[in-house]
C-alpha cells in the first residue's frame, strides 16, 4: 500500500512537470499570435528567457493613400495622415523627420489620424525629402511604419530691378545719346535666361541675352539716342513673358539741339535785301548749323559755329540780285546739325506791281440827278504775287470826303468785281 502510494505521487509529479511547460508554450504561441495579427509587430524570444520585442514592421494597418507630395522650394504644405481601417485609438508618431523642412502637428480634421505641416527651408536645393511615421493603437507600441515623401521643384525666378519702375533719361538734344544703367538680379528660383528687348529710340549696349542663375546679378546699359523732339516712353521686357518679371518702363525727351530765336520767315526785297537767320545752342558743346537751298543770287556762309548754350547769326542777302516788279521768289530753306533739321521760309520779291481797276459803264458824276441813283461798275485786279487788301473808294475830286467805299482782299493774280450806287442830294 504505502510503495503504491509513492508510485502514485511520483506519477502525479512526472505528469505536473509535463503538462505545465505545454500551456506556458500555447499560452506563449498564443499571444505572440494575437499581437502579430494586431499590431504587425514581431515577438522575439531568447533561450532561457521569456522577455518580448518589438520590431515595428509593415502590418494590416494601411496607409491610404500613400504619403506623396509635390511642392515649391521654400513652401509649406499640410499633409493629412489617412488610414483604413479608421480608429479613433489610433496615434501617429515621427520616427524620423524631415531632413530639408520643418514638421509640425496642427490641427486635427475629419477622417485624418493626424494631420502634419511640412515647411521646406528655402535655402535646401535638394530636390527630395522624406520623413518617417508609425501608426498604432494608443494601447499597443506596435503599428504600421510608413514613409512620407515629397518632391520639390523650383519656383519661377522672381527677378528684382533697380532703380524699379521707372528710368528715366531726362531731356537730351536730338543727335545726341544719353546712357543709364539697370541692375538685374535672381535672388531665389529657377535660373532665368533670355533675352531682353526694348524699342527705339532706345537701344540696350552688348549682348541683349542675360543668363542669371539663383543668387546672380548683372548691370545692363541702355542708351537713349532720340530722333525727333518731344516725349517719348518704351517699355523693357524679355522676349519671352515672364510673369514675375517687373515692369520697367524707359522715358526721355528729345529737344532741339538748337532753336530758330527769329521768324521762321525770311523776306528779301529791293527796298530791303539783307536778312539774318539767328539762331541758339541748347547743347553743352559747339554746335555746327549749316544751311542750305539757297536760290540763285541769294548769299549766305552756309555755315554757323555756335558755343555752347550760346547764340549765332547766319546772315542772307539779295543786294547783289535784279529784283524786277514781277519777280516772285519763294523757296524753303532747310538749317541742319546731325541728324536734326529746321526749316525756314525764304521770299524773295521785286517791288509790288500796283493794282489796276477798269470801269465796265464808264460814266462820271455829270450823269447823276437828283432822284436817280448813279450806279457804277468795275473791276480790280491784282498782278503782284502776294494777296493784298485794297479800298476802292467814289469821292469828289480834290476833296477828303468819300461818297462810298468797297473794301477787298484780292489773292495773287486775283481780280474783283465792284459796284457803287449813289444818289445826289443836292444840284451842283
Amino acid at each position: 500500500m504505502t510503495t503504491l502510494m509513492k508510485a502514485h505521487h511520483v506519477t502525479r509529479v512526472v505528469v505536473c512537470r509535463m503538462v505545465r511547460p505545454c500551456i506556458a508554450l500555447t499560452l506563449l504561441f498564443t499571444a505572440s499570435l494575437q499581437a502579430t495579427i494586431q499590431n504587425g509587430g514581431v515577438m522575439k524570444h531568447t533561450a532561457g528567457s521569456s522577455k518580448q520585442a518589438p520590431t515595428p514592421r509593415n502590418s494590416g494597418v494601411l496607409v491610404v493613400p500613400p504619403i506623396t507630395e509635390d511642392i515649391l522650394r521654400g513652401n509649406s504644405v499640410d499633409i493629412p495622415i489617412l488610414v483604413s481601417p479608421f480608429s479613433d485609438s489610433l496615434r501617429v508618431k515621427v520616427l524620423s523627420p524631415p531632413k530639408h523642412g520643418r514638421l509640425e502637428s496642427i490641427e486635427n480634421r475629419p477622417g485624418a489620424v493626424a494631420v502634419f505641416r511640412y515647411a521646406h527651408d528655402r535655402e535646401s536645393k535638394d530636390p527630395e525629402d522624406d520623413f518617417t511615421i508609425l501608426i498604432a493603437d494608443r494601447f499597443s507600441e506596435y503599428g504600421t511604419k510608413q514613409t512620407a515623401h515629397i518632391q520639390i521643384s523650383n519656383p519661377q525666378p522672381v527677378i528684382k530691378v533697380i532703380p524699379e519702375g521707372l528710368l528715366d533719361f531726362g531731356k537730351i538734344p536730338i543727335g545726341e545719346a544719353s546712357t543709364n544703367e539697370l541692375t538685374i538680379s535672381n535672388p531665389f528660383g529657377a535660373p532665368f535666361r533670355d533675352s531682353l528687348k526694348v524699342s527705339p529710340p532706345w537701344r540696350i549696349e552688348g549682348d541683349p541675352v542675360i543668363n542669371l542663375p539663383e543668387g546672380a546679378s548683372t548691370t545692363i546699359r541702355l542708351i537713349f539716342e532720340p530722333k525727333i523732339d518731344g516725349g517719348q516712353s518704351v517699355q523693357m521686357t524679355p522676349e519671352t513673358p515672364q510673369e514675375n518679371f517687373p515692369e520697367v518702363f524707359l522715358r526721355g525727351e528729345g529737344v532741339a539741339p538748337f532753336e530758330l530765336m527769329s521768324a521762321s520767315r525770311v523776306e528779301l526785297t529791293k527796298e530791303a535785301p539783307d536778312s539774318t537767320c539767328q539762331l541758339s545752342n541748347a547743347t553743352t558743346h559747339s554746335l555746327e548749323i549749316s544751311l542750305t537751298g539757297l536760290p540763285e543770287g541769294v548769299e549766305s556762309p552756309c555755315l554757323l559755329a555756335i558755343p555752347a548754350h550760346s547764340t549765332g547769326k547766319i546772315p542772307l542777302s539779295a543786294a547783289h540780285l535784279p529784283m524786277p516788279p514781277d519777280l516772285y521768289v519763294k523757296q524753303t530753306l532747310s538749317l541742319t546739325s546731325g541728324s536734326y533739321r529746321k526749316q525756314v521760309e525764304l521770299i524773295v520779291k521785286g517791288p509790288n506791281a500796283p493794282p489796276t481797276m477798269e470801269l465796265l459803264n464808264a460814266r462820271d458824276g455829270h450823269g447823276a440827278r437828283l432822284g436817280i441813283p448813279l450806279v457804277l461798275e468795275g473791276v480790280v485786279r491784282n498782278s503782284s504775287q502776294e494777296e493784298r487788301s485794297l479800298d476802292v473808294v467814289l469821292g469828289e475830286f480834290g476833296k477828303a470826303v468819300s461818297l462810298a467805299k468797297n473794301s477787298f482782299t484780292l489773292p495773287a493774280h486775283g481780280a474783283t468785281n465792284f459796284q457803287f450806287h449813289w444818289s445826289p442830294v443836292q444840284i451842283g
